[in-house]
């Protein structure tokens, strides 16, 4: 099993041909590297950043990438505190390098005119149904974000990468992270938000962890695909306030005045914290 440093040099050497592959950002959110820009981190509105590669091939680095459902606005910028969090983190366990981005693989309503919405959206669905049940050399929305995070990794990325994907995200990141790893970069983890269930591979067990919110009925998305009897051996409940689309929520709080975001983010970083990447 790879070291953490070992992981950050192989991923780091990958910065041949598709470095300049990507056109620019990804997304209107932006992308967040190192820990030197700490205020637009916040604004979440920053395009990304090469750095030197003093800092790239530091021994703490790390690439997360947040992927989106269905249904979902770019400009509203729904990952926006939670890629704040992540970034903050990091910095302090010491990360020298950290580098966020958010992705929509199935694509935005930016731009879809209100007669065409609900169209737009079903076809968006039809796609995430799909990629459910097929492989993932042949899936739409992993394909799609292998694609963009392997060019933006090459130009801007370091270290072991992280994928958390929300709803028909989680599909995405899933099948994502197996392309990734086939062609030689060291995904570390793989967080499935809200999403359908879909059959995990034994290898990646130990990687793929599902949350979803707590309750009797919980998130009506996650029951989706089910029964499936390779879902993910690890998950864990959240309580939130409202529902499928509100997990990422700062200002839906419950009585103790905690937000959702920051009860999902903690449990997130109960599985990403550094101790936890360095056992598996």
């Amino acid at each position: 099993m790879e070291t953490e440093e070992t992981a950050a040099e192989t991923n780091t050497g990958r910065k041949a041909g598709e470095a300049g592959k990507a056109g620019g950002s990804l997304c209107d959110s932006g992308a967040v590297s190192t820990g030197s820009i700490p205020s637009a981190a916040s604004e979440g509105n920053v395009g990304a950043e090469k750095t030197g590669d003093a800092v790239r091939t530091a021994e703490k680095a790390v690439s997360v990438y947040f992927l989106s459902g269905i249904g979902t606005w770019e400009s509203g910028r729904m990952f926006a505190g939670a890629m704040r969090d992540i970034m903050e983190r990091y910095r302090s366990e010491g990360y020298a390098f950290v580098h966020v981005r958010d992705l929509y693989p199935y694509g935005s309503m930016d731009g879809v005119h209100s007669k065409r919405f609900y169209r737009h959206l079903a076809k968006q669905a039809l796609k995430v149904s799909r990629d459910m049940y097929v492989r993932y050399e042949r899936n739409i929305g992993g394909r799609l974000a292998y694609e963009k995070i392997k060019a933006d990794y090459d130009q801007y990325g370091s270290g072991d990468i992280i994928l958390i994907g929300h709803s028909g995200g989680g599909i995405a990141a899933y099948n994502t992270a197996q392309l990734l790893s086939d062609d030689g970069y060291r995904v570390a983890r793989v967080i499935l938000v809200g999403a359908p269930e879909q059959w995990i591979h034994k290898d990646w067990h130990n990687r793929v962890h599902a949350l979803r919110k707590a309750g009797r009925i919980g998130d009506w998305v996650t029951w989706l695909g089910k029964p499936c009897f390779g879902a993910p051996k690890v998950s864990d409940e959240v309580n939130i306030v409202g529902g499928h689309t509100d997990y990422f929520r700062w200002d839906k709080v419950d009585d103790n005045g905690v937000s959702n975001l920051q009860k999902v983010m903690d449990r997130i970083w109960q599985w990403l914290r550094p101790r936890d990447l360095s056992s598996s």
